[in-house]
């Protein structure tokens, strides 16, 4: 059996997208490909135990030999492989972790036979002279710039990540929209089977904009695809409303991963607020598609990016809704299409293949 290292910012019980998706790579791996994962945990104060077939080990301190230490150091019986999951932020406060570069650096050059795979599922933040991602931009750029590097293989998301990353040095870059963290059904009901309500799934904020800023286009959204109701999941956000439009606003707050897949599963329409542009990289997108829903964007939409044109795989809200409404079935289908060349399997072979260079 091959093993491998996986590091991670923190694991479930703990609500972190890198660490479900991480969680679901590891099953994934063992169930499919026969390789075990042992987790390091890159927050020591992060609080859970042993998950699974899987071992856990948390570092004691965000040091570079506390690292190292839950590696196993030198030691030729420890995995010789790691998958490390890079979000600056996710393992340092101002999103500069030196002692996180340093660690997978030294842990990578100890041993020619190490392979070290860096999925960037970001690079790093910018943004205007009174924020301190502007000042420290340059720090994260170079910390990025360092561990694409020093990998063996670069994973991303998105083909702007990829280009980014292919200007900072010859090294092998795989592109790999992520999968679904919440499941993914054999089958899926048509459309016309299913109940008449609308999901609004995600974290806190990105819900929130949806209704903050939306909430004329999602009323219009309801009325157009004759939905009865709005089901929002996810952490509480306490909204007033009872209605949206036509259409009951039904809250019911946080749920298992199963409980959510069995909501999708009968939903008609799976309605978000991210990005245009980033859907690739997006887990709530993501489980739409694989779930047979119409994904619908509230944002308005670049015209296609990765692949993912809007009002072929996602529904834009700019676009006459009632037109759509005709064509929605095409869009889900569509959507559920392109879900299939990169599905939690396909991305474990894809990612044991590259350990196996």
């Amino acid at each position: 059996m091959m093993r491998v290292f996986q590091i991670v910012p923190r694991l479930p019980p703990a609500i972190d997208g890198l660490g479900d998706y991480a969680f679901h790579l590891a099953v994934e791996l063992q169930q499919s490909v026969d390789c075990a994962t042992t987790f390091v945990v890159g927050d020591p104060d992060w609080r859970g135990a042993e998950s699974g077939d899987f071992e856990v080990r948390k570092i004691r301190a965000r040091e570079a030999n506390a690292l190292l230490e839950s590696m196993g150091s030198d030691s030729s019986s420890e995995p010789q492989c790691a998958v490390l999951h890079y979000v600056n932020y996710a393992y340092a406060k101002r999103g500069c972790p030196l002692w996180l570069v340093d660690a997978c650096e030294r842990w990578a050059k100890r041993s020619p036979s190490r392979r070290l795979i860096t999925v960037f599922h970001e690079l790093y933040a910018d943004g205007p002279p009174w924020k301190s991602e502007f000042w420290l931009s340059s720090m994260q750029i170079h910390l990025a710039k360092k561990l694409h590097r020093l990998s063996s293989v670069s994973v991303t998301s998105l083909n702007g990540y990829a280009r980014k990353l292919a200007g900072w040095g010859r090294k092998k870059i795989v592109i790999m929209p992520v999968f679904s963290n919440v499941g993914e059904p054999s089958g899926v009901r048509p459309l016309e089977e299913r109940g008449r309500y609308g999901v609004v799934f995600g974290g806190r904020e990105s819900r929130r904009r949806v209704y903050e800023r939306h909430f004329s286009d999602l009323a219009r959204i309801c009325d157009n695809f004759q939905l009865d109701a709005i089901c929002d999941v996810g952490p509480a956000l306490n909204l007033k409303q009872e209605r949206v439009g036509p259409s009951q606003l039904l809250q019911l707050g946080e749920l298992r991963a199963d409980e959510v897949s069995r909501s999708l599963s009968n939903a008609v329409a799976g309605i978000f607020d991210y990005s245009p542009g980033r859907w690739a990289k997006s887990g709530i997108f993501a489980a739409y598609c694989a779930h047979g829903v119409i994904p619908i964007c509230m944002s308005h939409a670049n015209s296609e990016c990765d692949g993912i044109t809007k009002d072929m795989y996602c529904l834009a809200t700019e676009t006459g809704t009632s037109r759509a409404a005709r064509e929605a079935s095409s869009i889900a289908a569509r959507a559920q299409g392109w879900y299939r060349t990169h599905t939690r399997r396909g991305c474990a072979e894809k990612i044991a293949a590259l350990l196996n260079e």
